[in-house]
């Protein structure tokens, strides 16, 4: 009996030994890392973009310049970051190679004021028998560190305006890029119709796209290159 007792009493003991103790972390089983993929984020590049914005001339030009667009109505803006992989001298000189032009733009009176090398900083005369070569869609580079120098010598220069640096590309290149979104996203199954702008980064001859603008959907990611 007594030694029934004592085995009671030990146990009761540990009980409440054990009670007292601390519970030591449940620490959930480590996963296998998943292999890292180029994935760009939206968050990460919210400078130093190019974007398309309202165009610089008249509703009637650019209506006629329009009527000639590969495919009508179905023009995708694209956003796009260049400081990853080209820096801003490497997208002034991949832009150049497809036969892009710079200009200085009045953005109150809506109107080229010159043509402008935004690496040297140089004005020149805007060729008008030129400017029909180009898209009837405009380019802003915006916040671009390196382009207050230009818009300070542009306001000693031509006097005191709201400035901005706008990229015109020909109509074939612009034409060429379009074409090249268009197959991309009907090869994922997507309606090109629905989308409104892409978002991306160039790297040299491409553009990869790390997401899209949807109307009804709002920005989803979607991961493809668009070669120039």
């Amino acid at each position: 009996m007594k030694k029934l007792l004592f085995t009671l009493s030990l146990l009761a003991f540990i009980y409440l030994l054990l009670m007292i103790l601390p519970t030591p972390a449940t620490v959930p089983p480590t996963k296998n890392k998943e292999k890292n993929t180029d994935i760009l984020s939206t968050n990460s590049y919210q400078q130093s973009r190019v974007s398309l914005v309202a165009y610089t001339e008249t509703e009637t030009q650019q209506k006629e310049k329009s009527d000639s667009q590969w495919e009508k109505g179905s023009f995708i803006s694209v956003s796009a970051d260049y400081r990853r992989y080209l820096g801003f001298p490497g997208y002034v000189r991949l832009m150049k190679k497809h036969g892009g032009h710079f200009f200085l733009f009045d953005a109150v009176h809506h109107k080229l004021i010159a043509e402008v090398n935004p690496l040297s900083g140089k004005f020149s005369t805007i060729d008008k028998n030129k400017l029909n070569q180009f898209s009837p869609r405009a380019r802003e580079i915006q916040q671009e560190i390196a382009l207050n120098k230009v818009l300070r010598a542009a306001t000693k220069r031509y006097g005191n305006r709201k400035y901005k640096i706008m990229l015109l590309l020909t109509q074939k290149f612009d034409d060429q890029i379009q074409k090249s979104l268009y197959h991309a996203l009907k090869n994922h199954g997507v309606d090109s119709s629905a989308i409104t702008q892409v978002n991306g980064v160039y790297n040299q001859d491409v553009l990869k796209v790390y997401s899209i603008n949807h109307s009804k959907k709002g920005e989803l990611p979607m991961q493809f290159d668009v070669y120039f």
